[in-house]
């Protein structure tokens, strides 16, 4: 693939070590975010270049690549942090004022991924079509 699905989503970016992301570097407070939610689990905040009124990013605590590298980290402790996650969700989602969202997980270059840190986007606000793309 020549171009990237959007900037960043690189096949280089996907071999960067999770832990040298500026989301490892938000997570540990070097980088400052507006968080809309925060615990034990996870940061919430809202995406830089959103796709809707309503974009916010969910990143575990937990240093994982993508959902690919399950094998790579403890799986009762990656179950832990995102079923935490995915219970979380509806909360971050009444926070932003939304009750109808998308969420989204990318995993690798070619699905648009463009940091090494599993993350997910809550995508809402606006009514959003089927499929969610076109090439």
């Amino acid at each position: 693939m020549s171009d990237p699905v959007k900037p960043g989503a690189t096949e280089a970016n996907m071999r960067i070590d999770p832990k040298d992301t500026f989301f490892a570097k938000i997570v540990n407070g070097t980088i400052p975010v507006q968080k809309v939610y925060e615990d034990d689990y996870c940061i919430a905040f809202d995406d830089i270049a959103p796709v809707a009124p309503v974009h916010t990013l969910v990143i575990p605590k937990l240093p994982v690549g993508g959902v690919g590298d399950v094998a790579h980290v403890d799986l009762a402790k990656y179950k832990e942090h995102m079923g935490h996650i995915m219970a979380t969700i509806p909360h971050i989602a009444s926070l932003k004022g939304i009750d109808s969202y998308r969420l989204v997980i990318n995993e690798g270059a070619h699905a648009g991924q463009s940091v090494r840190w599993l993350h997910v986007h809550i995508i809402g606000g606006k009514s959003l079509g089927w499929p969610p793309y076109s090439n």
